[in-house]
């Protein structure tokens, strides 16, 4: 019976949150009993809100996935993992491999990222290879750099401009390819 008592006890104090021992001791045991029945009809109530989200998660599951699919395919990964987060109740599977695939790709897209200047988007290895090649590699001037990721390696394309032998401003482009951590591997067409 004491033991029980302790139970309830606890329970009726969690449920008043900020209620002393003391004053709970104060209250009768059928205001005790009272709280208690309170905090576990909150508790239903909360299981019931749960059921009727995963419900209308499951109708609308496929919505949910395709638009995760489009945020990460717009490049939009922090977004991406927030939606799935926000679903984490409905305990799906599908959700969990959309969310590690945002991770990745958000991680991929970082690691490409750092290979370009955030200043004009060059692709900082290429650029120095243009640059040693160049008769006058002070006219470099960066036009606009493509890139494709390829799985294991990059392809580049990076047109820029500069002063040829005569002094004469010329514009070149350059097709390379390269590492996923931005080592040029070959240059395809110069």
């Amino acid at each position: 019976r004491a033991i029980s008592i302790f139970v309830l006890s606890s329970m009726a104090m969690y449920a008043v949150g900020s209620t002393s021992y003391e004053g709970f001791k104060e209250k009768s045991a059928e205001g005790r009993i009272d709280l208690v029945r309170h905090a576990q009809q909150e508790d239903e109530a909360k299981q019931r809100e749960l059921e009727t989200q995963k419900r209308q998660y499951a109708e609308g599951a496929e919505k949910i996935h395709d638009h995760i699919r489009k945020l990460i395919d717009d490049d939009s990964f922090d977004e991406a993992v927030k939606l799935v987060d926000s679903y984490s109740f409905a305990g799906d599977p599908k959700l969990k491999e959309l969310r590690d695939k945002a991770l990745a790709s958000g991680q991929r897209h970082a690691l490409l990222a750092k290979q370009f200047s955030s200043w004009d988007g060059s692709h900082r290895s290429l650029e120095r290879h243009i640059k040693e090649r160049m008769h006058n590699p002070d006219s470099y001037k960066h036009v606009e750099t493509r890139y494709r990721d390829n799985g294991d390696h990059v392809y580049l394309s990076t047109t820029y401009r500069g002063t040829n032998g005569f002094g004469a401003v010329v514009t070149n482009q350059v097709i390379a390819r390269a590492t996923i951590d931005g080592e040029l591997i070959e240059v395809l067409a110069d």
